[in-house]
C-alpha cells in the first residue's frame, strides 16, 4: 500500500514508484494498492467528544495531524515511520 499523493506535486512520482512495485512483483499484483484519497491518513476519523473529524480525500492530514493532535504525538510519529519503511522497500 502507497500513497497515491493525489492533489499534490508527488502524484505522478508516486505513480511510477506503484508501476516500478508492480513491474518488480508481478505475483503480487493483487496485493500492490495506491490509495484512492491522498494518503492513507485520510481514512482516519477523530472524535473528541461529540465533535467527530472527518478529512477531505485531497487534504494535507500529517499537518492537521500535528496541529490537533499535539498530546498525541507518537500517533504521528506511528505514521511516519510506516511512511519511512513503505520508501524503504523501493
Amino acid at each position: 500500500m502507497i500513497d497515491s499523493d493525489k492533489g499534490t506535486d508527488e502524484a505522478k512520482q508516486s505513480q511510477r514508484h506503484l508501476h516500478r512495485i508492480r513491474a518488480k512483483y508481478p505475483w503480487m499484483q493483487a496485493h500492490i494498492h495506491a490509495t484512492f484519497k491522498r494518503e492513507i491518513e485520510n481514512y482516519l476519523v477523530f472524535k473528541e467528544g461529540k465533535k467527530t473529524h472527518v478529512f477531505a480525500p485531497y487534504e494535507d492530514v500529517k499537518q492537521h495531524m500535528y496541529d490537533l493532535m499535539q498530546q498525541h504525538r507518537e500517533l504521528v510519529e506511528y505514521f511516519l515511520q510506516i511512511d519511512h519503511f513503505i520508501d524503504g522497500l523501493a
